[in-house]
């Protein structure tokens, strides 16, 4: 992955979480501007260890089918990135989330909003 597209990605992520705080401020809260970005940035750093360990982990095990790969990379980073969601959540008084379901759709969202947006090449 490029480092324009690593770039874009993390300026998405933040975006979508900003705008998904002012849609639904009772699910999604933020304690100011600043915990936008710290939210975005251990999101994006915990969600990276979590894929690279699945991927590492599909690796060991030897699985050479490449439509098994990739429903487990797609399953593992929307769960992955939920998880990101839910471990910040925990660790940073900054940022508070409702519950699963709430961080589930904020995945989603955030999911669908990086891979449909390209940068130009």
């Amino acid at each position: 992955m490029s480092k324009t597209r690593q770039i874009l990605n993390f300026f998405i992520l933040g975006i979508v979480i900003w705008i998904a705080s002012l849609l639904f401020p009772e699910n999604i809260k933020f304690s100011g501007f600043p915990a936008i970005i710290l939210t975005t940035l251990l999101v994006y750093f915990i969600e990276t260890l979590l894929i690279l360990g699945v991927f590492l982990g599909l690796a060991a095990l030897k699985i050479r089918r490449l439509a098994v790969w990739i429903i487990i990379l797609v399953f593992f980073a929307l769960f992955g990135m939920t998880a990101s969601f839910l471990i910040v959540a925990y660790l940073y008084d900054g940022f508070s989330v409702s519950g699963f379901w709430s961080a589930f759709l904020l995945a989603l969202g955030c999911s669908i909003f990086t891979v449909s947006i390209k940068p130009n090449q």
